[in-house]
């Protein structure tokens, strides 16, 4: 993964996801954690918009922006419910890790008075721009970026 798009990954902990809704888009901020294969991970109330639209329609995008530098990761995927336990398990894990190393309450803790679900998006193309030096990246698929 480029280490620039992995700062920003890492450097940002919310982010931008878009579903289609009964009456069109609809966008919520999320607090993610990420892959190594550019999957991103959240976790929400089922019975939020954003859950219940995914249930519906898998299709998602995603955006993460960082001020500065500036940078940017646009992403369109498919999102899905993970119910494996020790995937959940491990993700989770990983997420409250990186929430704490960064000094901020764990938001993947945060949900109260319902059932959260686990949410994987799988990128099926993305694209990365880093404007830090007045340059982007030209649009491309998950296996360029995950390949540098």
């Amino acid at each position: 993964m480029n280490e620039n798009l992995k700062k920003l990954l890492t450097d940002v902990s919310l982010g931008v996801v878009s579903t289609i809704g009964p009456n069109g888009p609809e966008s919520a901020a999320v607090y993610y954690g990420f892959g190594d294969d550019l999957a991103i991970y959240f976790n929400t109330d089922v019975g939020t918009r954003k859950f219940k639209n995914i249930e519906n329609n898998a299709k998602v995008s995603f955006v993460v922006y960082h001020q500065n530098p500036a940078m940017t990761l646009q992403l369109e995927g498919t999102a899905e419910k993970i119910v494996q336990i020790s995937k959940v398990t491990e993700i989770y894990d990983t997420l409250l890790r990186r929430t704490v190393a960064q000094g901020s309450v764990p938001p993947i803790m945060q949900i109260e008075n319902g059932e959260t679900a686990l949410i994987k998006i799988t990128p099926t193309w993305a694209r990365f721009g880093d404007f830090s030096h007045g340059t982007t990246l030209k649009p491309g698929t998950i296996e360029m970026l995950i390949g540098e």
